[in-house]
């Protein structure tokens, strides 16, 4: 006779970790993409405000001279 498959070992070894992958993968599709993003906005923000700190910073050492 024929093994049945829900009894074979193999699948009732590799079924329960492929279940697990997929809802990993499932999870970090959805969670990686809000981290990156969020990471974007702030690094954005913090390159963007540079330049106008080093703006102030100059304008005001050059008020002080004058």
């Amino acid at each position: 006779m024929a093994t049945v498959y829900k009894d074979k070992l193999s699948t009732r070894l590799f079924s329960p970790l492929i279940i697990i992958f997929i809802l990993i993968f499932i999870v970090l599709s959805f969670y990686v993409p809000s981290i990156t993003k969020d990471n974007a906005i702030k690094s954005a923000i913090i390159s963007a405000e540079s330049p106008l700190n080093n703006t102030r910073l100059l304008g005001g050492i050059t008020l002080k001279m004058l």
